[in-house]
């Protein structure tokens, strides 16, 4: 039996929302779990975020780590977080124990939502998340979730937790570090050449619009397949998402 892993676990958030909600953490049991808000998010929510990149969040994560003395992680990353934990582990890899990258965004493919984004006005982006205000259950069942009183609170809650501009910031800092002249996929590729552990979820259901590089799939210690289970595999099912992380890891 392979000996569990106690250091701390670093939950970086997708576009949308938070990962702090006690449904989401509490199956993860007795770890050490972090899911800290981005800038722009929560309590972060007034940064000015005119410039924003994505590094600047993989710093600000750096530096939460470094509040809470917090020597090594292991970073768990969704979608765009999956991006930002990934530049942690470039821009700082003695800081990292293993990056787990659920459907992180790798490639301009995975970030065509965040393109779309980048382009709309504030005032539009407001508009986009007010209907998805109105019907929370018909959004999320979208997206594989079945609707109840539970996850409608929890999608109600990432729905409110940052302002438009974040969501527009956000997005353009994702197109650009994950772009194909960025050398994201490249500084990647060194940091597991250099020995980085890294372990790849992904839903069942939407896993083929995940764009993993080839040699990067590869060189995953483990990757995991959620079956039934889509994107939002957390709000599905938290224990199981909770088992997935634990698992590879292990």
């Amino acid at each position: 039996m392979s000996k569990i892993d106690t250091s701390p676990i670093i939950i970086c958030h997708g576009l949308f929302g938070s990962l702090s909600d006690s449904v989401l953490l509490e199956p993860f049991g007795q770890h050490n779990v972090f899911a800290p808000d981005l800038l722009g998010y929560g309590e972060f929510r007034s940064t000015q975020l005119d410039d924003l990149l994505l590094a600047d969040q993989a710093d600000h994560i750096v530096a939460f780590m470094d509040k809470n003395a917090i020597q090594k992680a292991n970073l768990v990353g969704h979608s765009v977080g999956g991006a930002v934990a990934a530049l942690i582990a470039i821009r700082y890899p003695d800081r990292v124990r293993a990056l787990v990258s659920v459907e992180g965004n790798m490639t301009p493919a995975d970030a065509f939502w965040s393109a779309e984004l980048s382009k709309k006005p504030i005032a539009e982006i407001q508009t986009i998340v007010d209907g998805y205000r109105t019907d929370v259950a018909a959004w999320i069942s979208d997206a594989g979730v079945i609707a109840n009183a539970e996850t409608v609170r929890i999608a109600t809650d990432w729905l409110d937790h940052q302002p438009p501009a974040t969501l527009k910031a956000q997005a353009r800092a994702v197109v650009e570090a994950t772009a194909e002249n960025s050398g994201y996929i490249e500084k990647l590729n060194g940091q597991l050449l250099n020995g980085l552990e890294l372990h790849l979820i992904a839903g069942e259901n939407s896993r083929d619009s995940w764009h993993v590089p080839k040699d990067i799939e590869q060189a995953a210690r483990s990757v995991t397949l959620m079956p039934g289970a889509g994107h939002l595999m957390m709000l599905e099912s938290p224990s199981d998402f909770a088992a997935a992380v634990l698992n590879a890891m292990g």
